[in-house]
C-alpha cells in the first residue's frame, strides 16, 4: 500500500520585535503582507514574545509554542531578525 507524503504550502515567520516602535506582531504581519503580496498563501505567523530568554527557559517556551511541530510542517520559514537601528 503506498502511502502519500503531504507537501507543505504555507511558510512559517517567526520573529521577535524590531525595537520599542515595532513589536514581534507587527513585524510578523509586515513580512506576511509583503509575502501574500508576492502572490504566496498567507503564512503562519510565529511573533516570539518579548520576555523568551527573560528567566534562562528558553526551550520550555518554545516547546509551549509547539515551535518542532510548526517548523517541521512548513514549507519554509523565515527567520526575522533585528539587522538594522530603527532610525
Amino acid at each position: 500500500m503506498a502511502t502519500s507524503t503531504l507537501i507543505p504550502t504555507k511558510s512559517l515567520i517567526v520573529t521577535g520585535a524590531f525595537g520599542p516602535g515595532l513589536p514581534a506582531p507587527r513585524v510578523a504581519a509586515a513580512l506576511a503582507r509583503g509575502l501574500q503580496a508576492g502572490g504566496l498563501p498567507a503564512p503562519e505567523q510565529l511573533p516570539l514574545p518579548p520576555d523568551l530568554e527573560a528567566d534562562g527557559g528558553m526551550r520550555a517556551r518554545l516547546e509551549e509554542l509547539q515551535i518542532d511541530m510548526r517548523l517541521r510542517r512548513a514549507r519554509a520559514v523565515i527567520l526575522g531578525e533585528l539587522l538594522l537601528e530603527e532610525r
